[in-house]
Formats: structure tokens, C-alpha cells, sequence
């Protein structure tokens, strides 16, 4: 491989890493009623539970959009930053999510 592909390769992995880094570290702009947990879901029986649950001690998110299947849901970078911002995350397991 000659060396002018070779940098250009390396200049774009770069860049789109930077991308990425950018996109995942957004802060998100939603605020939470102060003396809550915020807690993010996968599942609509998990938010429920942790509805039920949390009552109003509890902000519960659920990031399975209305009519997905839950197999092929794909997490967006806004919902990464979601589960990092969270105070718990409740998910089914590793085998379930990867």
C-alpha cells in the first residue's frame, strides 16, 4: 500500500473517531426534579415495574420507542448518553443486550 493512501486512511479514522466522541458526549438537555432518581429502561415491563416502583420518587425513562420490535432496536448515541446519565439503568441481562 503506498504511503499518501495509507495517511489518508489514518487522517479518516481519526476524524471519524472524533465524530463519534462528539456524538456520545453530548450532555443531554433534560432536566430532572431535584431529590429524584432517574432511571432509564429497555423494555416496556421494566419501566413499568420501576414506575410502579419508583412512584414519584422515581423519573423512569423508556428508550424502546412506540411500535419497535425490541430485537432490532439499536441504540442511538442520545441513548447512550441517556444510560450514562442515569442513576440506575434496568435492562433484561448481557444475553438479552448486548
Amino acid at each position: 500500500m503506498n504511503t499518501p493512501r495509507l495517511i489518508l486512511i489514518i487522517i479518516a479514522l481519526i476524524s471519524l473517531g472524533d465524530l463519534v466522541w462528539l456524538a456520545i458526549s453530548q450532555k443531554t438537555d433534560v432536566t430532572h426534579a431535584p431529590g429524584t432518581v432517574h432511571v432509564v429502561t429497555i423494555l416496556f415491563p421494566l419501566y413499568d415495574m420501576a414506575r410502579t416502583i419508583g412512584g414519584t420518587g422515581a423519573d423512569v425513562t423508556l428508550l424502546l420507542p412506540p411500535g419497535v420490535e425490541s430485537h432490532s432496536f439499536e441504540p442511538s448515541p442520545s441513548d447512550i448518553a441517556a444510560i450514562h446519565n442515569a442513576d440506575i439503568f434496568i435492562y433484561t441481562g448481557p444475553f438479552m443486550e448486548p
